[in-house]
């Protein structure tokens, strides 16, 4: 399939931020299948049984088993480092022209302290079973109300309950300063007050994290408790990749004391440390949607949110 780049158009958004980290990724991942290509032909000295039979099995793949073959096994590898890359391009430039923009509109506030809302999805279900739906600090709370096709809310409102979103807002001066404490005992406990019976608590990532330490504390307010995706064990998974990004902290302490804050480029820094090429690989994917389609709507909409 033939992939090209959008023709001239308004820029819409800017991501995925930040955009030079993953095309200097997406260039380094490039760069060493070039390099690496000669000494792949037979595998390298100190490479795995594996390596070696994954670059037999390719060179199967392209026809160039049983006689010397290097210097075409070396433009194979160089026209497919370059058709990923063109596919990135293609993919990027897609998603920052994509007509999509998301149009719902909050419901109802019930309650307020700062720039934390207490958002109700079941306005004039007050008798129905209430849902407190708790999301992370670190992303923005309308992942679960994310577009007119999907959202969660409002499917469970039109279920018959009366689902409710604690959007944190965005920090300013007073919540630069706030520890957890500050959230889970004061902010999150301040929002079950606005709730005149018990409800359900349903904590989302980090957010479950909150959830539950709420529910400890206050556990005559809760009548069940659901956590969604909500990280318990922070280094089950990729433990030396967890210790690596903790030694990198203090080298944001600067940014910290100069804004009180982590920008959101140096956030996303830290993610895509978790998996370098994960963005590249979504963006060439998104590269071969059809633009109208409702898979390429959903991944827009997603992108926007983080």
């Amino acid at each position: 399939m033939s992939i090209s780049t959008p023709g001239p158009g308004p820029l819409r958004r800017q991501g995925p931020r930040p955009l030079l980290l993953h095309l200097f990724l997406a260039m380094l991942r490039s760069s060493a299948s070039i390099a690496a290509s000669p000494a792949s032909k037979n595998g390298w000295p100190r490479s795995s049984a594996g390596f070696q039979a994954g670059t037999e099995r390719l060179r199967k793949a392209l026809g160039l088993a049983g006689g010397p073959a290097e210097q075409a096994f070396r433009r194979a590898v160089l026209a497919e480092a370059l058709r990923q890359d063109r596919e990135l391009i293609a993919g990027i430039a897609a998603y920052r022209r994509h007509l999509y923009q998301r149009t719902l509109r909050d419901p109802p506030v019930l309650w307020q302290e700062g720039d934390t809302r207490l958002l109700d999805y079941g306005t004039g279900r007050r008798n129905a079973p209430s849902v407190l739906f708790v999301p992370s600090l670190v992303n923005r709370a309308y992942v679960l109300d994310l577009s007119e096709e999907s959202s969660m809310l409002r499917w469970l409102a039109a279920s018959g309950l009366r689902p409710m979103l604690l959007d944190w807002g965005w920090p300013g001066e007073a919540e630069r300063s706030f520890t957890l404490t500050d959230y889970i005992a004061g902010r999150l406990e301040r929002a079950f007050a606005a709730l005149p019976r018990r409800f359900v608590l349903v904590g989302y990532c980090m957010g479950g994290l909150l959830a539950l330490a709420a529910s400890l504390r206050r556990p005559e307010r809760i009548r069940a408790l659901a956590l969604l995706a909500t990280p318990w064990d922070f280094h089950a998974a990729g433990a030396g990749q967890a210790m690596m990004l903790a030694r990198t902290l203090p080298l944001f302490e600067p940014l910290f004391t100069f804004s009180g804050s982590l920008p959101t480029d140096c956030l996303q820094m830290l993610f895509a440390g978790l998996d370098p090429f994960g963005i590249a690989a979504k963006y060439r994917s998104f590269a071969r949607l059809d633009p109208a389609s409702a898979r390429a709507r959903l991944f827009v909409a997603l992108e926007d949110w983080l």
